[in-house]
């Protein structure tokens, strides 16, 4: 990554096109299970009630997510930034293009971007259902973020892992994640509550060449504490876990470690 504005956004959000699952996920054996977006009237699913028909992410007949189809409100004109589009058509194309975004970093003055979940990947969305049917829905959210890092090596990709599968299983995904270009992973701020006697190996994620070396440990306070909408599973925080290596040329700090809320961007100065 070359460096030019002496800036880069440790806390961003990549949001995926609608159709990212649909495309990598077989229909003939998940159906309408797989995450997609539907249109619905119903007030229990807006955040905010209207008396037109919104769309919402379903995931395993669920909806996830009832503030709107995506979390954008920097670039949707609203001075509060409180407003989340209701239908997808609204959501503009430097949201979910890495090609129309990279114009939008040089605008801000912002060389890369660590990216986190936007919906309908947010709060443990895939932690319900079955293994194979999480393991599906993370390999194709895995490989569709990393249509990103391969558009640009300034988008820094971070994998998810399943928890419902076999230890093994996770493992074999921060390798496949790892050579597929992801730089970090992003987990529970405890893994053990939720990989309760399962291999060591889960906490030794910096393990594989090339994937990363150190957890966060205080993070994702608006979850902390908490339980999983759809499993009842406890849901202390999410952290992120990023490479920690050879410092980037221009910066003066090595690596910056940020909870996964904290909605900030990082200012480095140039060297």
């Amino acid at each position: 990554m070359n460096i030019s504005h002496g800036l880069i956004s440790a806390d961003s959000h990549g949001q995926l096109d609608k159709n990212t699952f649909l495309d990598r996920m077989s229909t003939a054996r998940w159906g309408d299970r797989i995450p997609h977006i539907i249109e619905t009237r119903d007030p229990a699913l807006m955040a905010e009630p209207v008396e037109h028909a919104v769309e919402r992410w379903s995931i395993n007949g669920k909806v996830v997510d009832t503030r709107g189809v995506c979390n954008c409100p920097a670039v949707m004109d609203d001075p509060r930034r409180t407003y989340h589009p209701q239908r997808w058509e609204e959501v503009p194309l430097k949201v979910y293009d890495p090609v129309e975004r990279l114009k939008v970093l040089d605008e801000d003055g912002v060389d890369g971007e660590v990216l986190f979940p936007n919906p309908p990947v947010q709060n443990a969305t895939f932690l319900q259902g079955d293994a194979e049917f999480e393991l599906a829905c993370i390999r194709a959210y895995n490989d569709g973020l990393t249509e990103w890092s391969e558009v640009s090596p300034r988008y820094i990709p971070l994998a998810l892992i399943p928890y419902l599968s076999d230890i093994s299983v996770a493992v074999a995904e921060v390798e496949r994640a790892v050579k597929k270009g992801h730089k970090g992973i992003l987990m529970v701020a405890e893994p053990n509550l939720v990989l309760q006697g399962r291999d060591e190996r889960a906490r030794r994620p910096g393990q594989y060449p090339g994937s990363t070396t150190r957890t966060g440990t205080r993070c994702g306070t608006c979850v902390r504490n908490s339980r999983c909408r759809f499993t009842g599973t406890p849901t202390p925080g999410l952290c992120c876990v990023r490479r920690v290596g050879k410092p980037i040329t221009g910066l003066r700090s090595r690596s910056v470690l940020f909870p996964a809320g904290c909605r900030r961007c990082v200012s480095f100065c140039p060297t």
